[in-house]
């Protein structure tokens, strides 16, 4: 398991967390003892007593203002457990960022909360992308593609799915079965900076259209040109969206809708 690592980390980081909830509501409770020389507290009441009423002689309260006298040798010892620790967040946060290590997580990703700058959060982003890449390709190599190329055969065999050379040849077989598996993009943190980066990328060359979709939201660039050609074509007159000529390739078929 992914947690394996790190599970006595987070069973002590769960024990401690509630031990300091429970010090914390303690010390809302603003406790106070009372020490006698005889133990006898503010009444001499004997709880063996069955006659005695020791209700009213132990339900002691503080009140505003008041002034309570005591006994010869009694005196009044407040309970001062010092909480909310001030070092609880920084001693949390050092263990979170050994479990993030751990598992390669880094620390914003892990908690949900950037309050780094831009670009310290987006490094985080980036490293977190880019282990989800890698237990998203072993999950597709290892369980999904065996999947879909045993039900693509079972297809083939039945006579669902037309595929000519499929049981002749392993490298035909090999192309039917062949498929890419994509998910959800890192997503962006400033969409306007991060456009001019893939339109800088796109200038020279070092990407296409495609895998800047793929990349954004796991979509498909072809469809979408497809897409945005209807939808400019249903706009009324005169309201047709401004931006880049939408040209779209020859090869592009309406069926990959």
């Amino acid at each position: 398991p992914i947690l394996a690592p790190v599970v006595e980390t987070f069973k002590g980081l769960t024990t401690y967390s509630q031990s300091e909830i429970d010090a914390a509501v303690l010390a809302s409770l603003f406790t106070v003892f009372m020490e006698s020389e005889d133990g006898a507290g503010l009444d001499a009441v004997d709880p063996a007593d069955e006659t005695t009423d020791t209700s009213a002689a132990w339900d002691q309260k503080l009140g505003s203002g008041l002034v309570v006298g005591l006994n010869p040798g009694e005196k009044i010892s407040i309970a001062d457990p010092s909480r909310p620790n001030q070092a609880f967040d920084d001693f949390v946060v050092a263990l979170l960022r050994q479990i993030g290590a751990a598992i390669g997580m880094p620390y914003e990703m892990l908690v949900m909360h950037f309050r780094a700058s831009y670009s310290a959060s987006r490094a985080a982003i980036m490293m977190a992308w880019k282990y989800f890449r890698y237990r998203r390709t072993f999950i597709s190599r290892r369980f999904c593609q065996p999947i879909y190329e045993e039900w693509l055969r079972e297809a083939v065999s039945m006579g669902r799915v037309v595929a000519p050379g499929f049981f002749d040849d392993p490298m035909i077989r090999r192309a039917y079965c062949g498929a890419m598996w994509t998910g959800d993009g890192p997503g962006a943190l400033d969409p306007h900076r991060e456009a001019q980066g893939v339109r800088e990328r796109l200038d020279i060359n070092l990407t296409t259209l495609q895998e800047e979709t793929l990349m954004y939201n796991g979509g498909d660039y072809a469809a979408n040109l497809q897409q945005r050609h209807r939808e400019i074509a249903l706009s009324p007159a005169g309201a047709e969206p401004t931006g880049s000529e939408l040209t779209p390739p020859d090869d592009i078929d309406d069926e990959r809708m």
